[in-house]
């Protein structure tokens, strides 16, 4: 069928950045955003992850996942593009990667809840208002482009 596109796996390493001073997903996720130039234009996606074991939640094993995450500068992590012709149908981090660069297998156990573009203008007011707020709680992870 001459119509029917093929779809694509496109890989790239990303740099990524947390901030502390961002409000902490109180639904349990953790959620990265990627700053990333497609056809010379910049793109903002956001991906969310929660963890597959519930029992990670209370044993502290969120938390320190969190910790972890607070350093990671000048680290690389792996992503995945899924394009059907110039258009991209989904998108993830691999979790190998991510593994790897903390040497922890935690992050294996995490799984993706969803993911989507953001406007630059939602990005920066997004981020403006939770560096703002002053809450004790306050992780989300910062992906920026290499």
């Amino acid at each position: 069928m001459a119509g029917l596109k093929k779809k694509e796996q496109r890989e790239e390493m990303l740099s990524f950045e947390c901030n502390t001073n961002l409000l902490k997903d109180k639904r349990g996720g953790l959620t990265f955003d990627f700053i990333y130039n497609i056809s010379a234009e910049k793109k903002f996606i956001k991906v969310t992850y929660v963890l597959k074991d519930k029992e990670m939640y209370k044993n502290g094993d969120y938390d320190q996942m969190l910790k972890l995450l607070s350093d990671s500068e000048n680290k690389l992590v792996k992503v995945i593009f899924t394009y059907k012709g110039d258009k991209i149908e989904a998108f993830e981090i691999d979790l190998n990667s991510l593994s790897s660069v903390f040497k922890d297998d935690r992050f294996l156990k995490l799984e993706l809840m969803g993911w989507g573009f953001i406007s630059e203008k939602e990005h920066l007011d997004e981020y403006e208002n939770r560096s703002s707020s002053n809450t004790e709680n306050s992780d989300e992870i910062k992906i920026t482009e290499a």
